[in-house]
Formats: structure tokens, C-alpha cells, sequence
């Protein structure tokens, strides 16, 4: 048999009532740019999580301002992989951070950049982890810029995470931008939602049909089940609800997808079979599609 670049992945999410800060800072004082990074004033829980603080790339300036990260030196016509501000994530041991937005206001002067775009380290920040992009207002006013981050991606984060703001499009050399303020809310703990247990999957009647156990759910909201060309980029073919939020007995689920719908994923012409191999640490039970 000859293996597919396809994945299907069986995910389980959390129960999330209400977002949490995860961590915030809102940026006040004279000159917080002189600090690279700036740290005074971050909000967060240092026993869950430890954070870098705003920074800047060396490709940038400080610049002075009140009450906001403030830096220069964004004349450049298009995207600049050496002028970023910088924000590093990473739970401490044993926990799992579970993002559902990143909130920032930014500051752009007449001169300064008037685009910009938020990458993420889950790509080595290539075009595919781009969560944001599109233009600022470069008028001195202040504006928001608020990201959803889907669970499915940014769930179940065992590991460091840094999220770069990149900006472009400057017109003179003492063009500014700042960052006035940020957060990242959601929720930190230290399980994961499912144990799963026995998972199988076959082929009947152009239907992919699935099946899987789980041993324990703790907090736990619905399942995913997602399609993938190259592993990278997932898509939702169907969502299916937890039987109970919180169970200490074997649950069982499956659930029925038609063939023509994961072909439009996936872009092949006939499958034949499908190999569960076991789950990361987000939480994901991963299987490969084979023909």
C-alpha cells in the first residue's frame, strides 16, 4: 500500500466556560521600550505558565512614548523578517495552555507602517501559521486588533509558543508604531481532556465509519473529527458532543462520514483503508489515510 500525505484526526476539546487571562500587561510608565524586553506590570500566573515579556527584534528601534511599547524603523515595502515585536508562552511542567484570543491596540503614526501580519512558531512563523494580516490605521490614533484562536489549533499547547506581530509599509524613518497593551485569554490546567481507548476505523458503502472508546473525560465539550492534505492545514468534517462533560466510566462514540466529503479534502480518488496510530500531546488521535 502506498501511504497519503492525508491524516484524519479524532479531537477531543475542553470545556472552556469562560476565557481566563492568560497573560496580560497593560503596558504603562515612561518609555517602556528603553526595556527589551518589558516585563513591568505582566499579569499572569507564574506557577501555570512563564512568559519573555514584549519585545522587539533587532531590526527595531525603541522609540520614546508613554504608556505603550513604543519602536521605529519600519521603512520596508513588504513583510521583513527581521522587524517583529515578540511575546513568548510556555507552560510549566505539566500543564497545557488552551488559547481562545490574542487582543492587542496598537499605536501607528503618519509616518509608520500601514500593514501588518501575526505569525505564529507552530510554522517556524512561515505564511502557513499567518493568524492575522491587513492594514493599519497609521493616523496616531489607537486601535484594536483582536484574533481568535481555534482550539483546534491552539489547544492543548504543551510546549513553548511565541507569537510574532510583523508591520511594513513606512514612510519615513521616524515613522513609530506601538503596542499600547495586549492579552491572551483562555484557560491553563494540567490534564487533558480524554483518555481514549480502543479506536477503529473502516470503509463500508462510501462511508468512512469510525469508531472510538475513551476511559476517562474530564471537562471535556465535543470531539473534531478533521481532514487533512498535508497535515498541516486541518479541516472540521464533523463535530459530535460529548456524552457526559465529565465521565468516570468507558464512553462510546462513532460517527459516519461520507466518502465524497473527505475527498474534497484529501484530493484522491479512492481509499482503501485507514491506520490509527496513536494520539499527541494535543490531545488529537491521529490516523493516517492509506490506498
Amino acid at each position: 500500500m502506498k501511504k497519503l500525505a492525508a491524516i484524519l484526526l479524532v479531537i477531543a476539546i475542553p470545556l472552556i466556560l469562560s476565557a481566563q487571562n492568560i497573560w496580560s500587561n497593560p503596558i504603562t510608565g515612561s518609555d517602556p521600550s528603553d526595556s527589551n524586553p518589558y516585563t513591568t506590570g505582566d499579569i499572569y500566573n507564574n506557577s501555570l505558565v512563564s512568559v519573555s515579556g514584549i519585545g522587539f527584534s533587532s531590526g527595531l528601534a525603541s522609540n520614546a512614548g508613554n504608556d505603550r511599547y513604543n519602536t521605529r524603523g519600519w521603512v520596508v515595502s513588504n513583510l521583513d523578517n527581521t522587524k517583529y515585536f515578540y511575546l513568548k508562552l510556555s507552560p510549566t511542567t505539566g500543564n497545557y495552555l488552551h488559547f481562545t484570543v490574542f487582543n492587542f491596540n496598537y499605536q501607528s503614526s503618519s509616518t509608520g507602517p500601514n500593514q501588518y501580519e501575526v505569525r505564529v512558531s507552530t510554522d517556524n512563523f512561515g505564511t502557513y501559521s499567518s493568524i492575522s494580516s491587513g492594514s493599519l490605521t497609521n493616523n496616531s490614533g489607537v486601535y484594536p486588533i483582536n484574533i481568535s484562536l481555534p482550539f483546534a489549533d491552539y489547544g492543548n499547547v504543551a510546549t513553548a509558543i511565541e507569537f510574532r506581530i510583523y508591520a511594513w509599509g513606512g514612510t519615513g524613518n521616524t515613522g513609530t508604531l506601538s503596542i499600547n497593551d495586549f492579552e491572551f485569554k483562555g484557560a491553563v490546567d494540567n490534564t487533558l481532556p480524554v483518555n481514549f481507548g480502543k479506536v477503529s476505523a473502516f470503509f463500508r458503502d462510501d462511508q468512512l465509519l469510525v469508531h472510538w472508546n475513551t476511559l476517562k473525560e474530564m471537562n471535556n465539550s465535543h470531539f473534531e473529527v478533521q481532514a487533512s492534505n498535508d497535515g498541516k492545514t486541518f479541516k472540521t468534517l464533523k463535530e459530535i458532543r460529548a456524552n457526559n462533560n465529565n465521565a468516570d466510566a468507558a464512553q462510546s462514540y462513532q460517527v459516519s462520514l461520507p466518502v465524497k466529503d473527505l475527498m474534497t479534502v484529501v484530493s484522491i480518488s479512492l481509499l482503501m483503508g485507514l491506520l490509527c496510530f496513536g494520539r499527541n500531546r494535543r490531545g488529537r488521535l491521529v490516523c493516517s489515510l492509506f490506498r
